[in-house]
């Protein structure tokens, strides 16, 4: 879900000044002349609309911040993306990376166009993932899909051997003469609990680490990959506050960077569809409460500040705006607008959530849960 402190760089509310927000597909091949040609369709349309809605505002300044979106101080298309979002108020240009692909569109309003951004950042996991073996380790990080080696100092507890050394105290047998030709051994459930031991302080020094170096610093959530008895163990002894409760149980051995990938997708997809689950469980806990309405009137009836969540149907558009809290369906500046999308700008700046669900799982176009009882 999305809150406003996740979104402070766009001007989501209303301002004396239009919001325009072009939302452009990077092309796949990283042809930049086809690029900029449609950016340039998407301009002259702004220019239209911004002419046509508001004939009072100079269009100067922003045709000037659109013109370096593709300078090389922007370097819109450096990062691995599909689509970028770019957001001006006539006074600051914004560019957004977007791992999905958006179609092409233009918005010109009181509010930056902010609904496929919050779908973006809604399916977007960004984390460390920590792969666990009894006697070693390996350090991967997440990011728009992709995942990459971490390469990890000579000083890192890599493997157990290297982080223990000659202070290892499982690996070995006693053994007895039991005369000429027999020798029998002992030790075994001893050897089990040293190699337990062993394992376990060399899981305190990969936490320690980890913890100092990366987690820390970088403030990322770290997900732990392995067979469950190493990750129960390690789990038991970490003091890692990043530490993430979702994990994969999977064995990493023998596993190319390509599978430990696939894994990572996975178990987003997983997070994904539970947090679906949550926002229709939620919505079903304030029906039975007297605090859920999807009719427009009533949520409209709630702003400002009176929305806990919002939820709403992917590409859900209802022509109209939110002007000074009141509902505008009728005029021409309106019907080029999103409602749903400027109740949502007002619900993220009072500090509410919204989470959009696919349109075959929404209940509604729009579903708003109250902070207190609607009747």
């Amino acid at each position: 879900m999305m809150t406003m402190t996740e979104l402070t760089a766009m001007p989501t509310t209303a301002t004396t000044n239009p919001v325009v927000t072009l939302y452009l597909p990077l092309s796949t091949t990283h042809d930049l002349s086809k690029m900029q040609l449609k950016f340039k369709g998407l301009l002259k349309e702004a220019a239209q609309t911004f002419a046509s809605d508001w004939p009072d505002q100079d269009w100067t300044a922003y045709a000037a911040q659109f013109a370096d979106a593709f300078s090389p101080s922007r370097r819109i298309t450096a990062e691995p993306a599909a689509s970028v979002c770019l957001v001006s108020d006539g006074q600051q240009l914004q560019v957004f990376a977007l791992e999905l692909t958006v179609p092409a569109s233009v918005s010109v309003g009181e509010q930056a166009n902010i609904l496929p951004l919050l779908l973006d950042r809604q399916q977007q996991h960004s984390f460390d993932l920590l792969t666990l073996q009894q006697d070693q380790i390996g350090l991967y990080r997440y990011d728009r899909h992709e995942l990459s080696t971490v390469h990890l100092p000579a000083d890192a507890p890599r493997t157990l051997k290297e982080t223990l050394g000659s202070e290892i105290r499982g690996g070995s047998l006693n053994s007895v003469s039991q005369g000429p030709g027999k020798v029998s051994y002992h030790g075994h459930s001893d050897k089990a609990a040293e190699d337990a031991i062993d394992t376990q302080r060399f899981f305190q020094a990969v936490d320690s680490y980890i913890a100092t170096h990366y987690s820390n610093p970088g403030g990322r959530p770290l997900v732990l990959m392995g067979l469950a008895p190493t990750l129960g163990t390690f789990r038991q002894l970490s003091r890692n506050p990043m530490l993430d409760d979702d994990q994969i149980v999977l064995s990493p051995s023998g596993l190319s960077r390509g599978d430990l990938r696939t894994a990572a997708v996975e178990l987003c997809q997983r997070v994904d569809l539970r947090n679906d689950q949550q926002a229709l469980a939620n919505l079903d806990a304030a029906r039975s409460s007297s605090r859920a309405t999807s009719e427009l009137g009533a949520i409209a009836d709630l702003l400002p500040g009176g929305i806990e969540q919002l939820v709403i149907a992917e590409n859900a558009n209802i022509p109209g705006r939110l002007h000074d809290g009141v509902i505008d369906t009728s005029s021409p500046a309106a019907r080029r607008q999103n409602l749903v999308n400027a109740i949502a700008s007002q619900v993220l700046t009072d500090g509410g959530q919204v989470h959009i669900l696919s349109s075959e799982d929404a209940p509604a176009v729009m579903t708003a849960v109250s902070r207190y009882p609607l009747h």
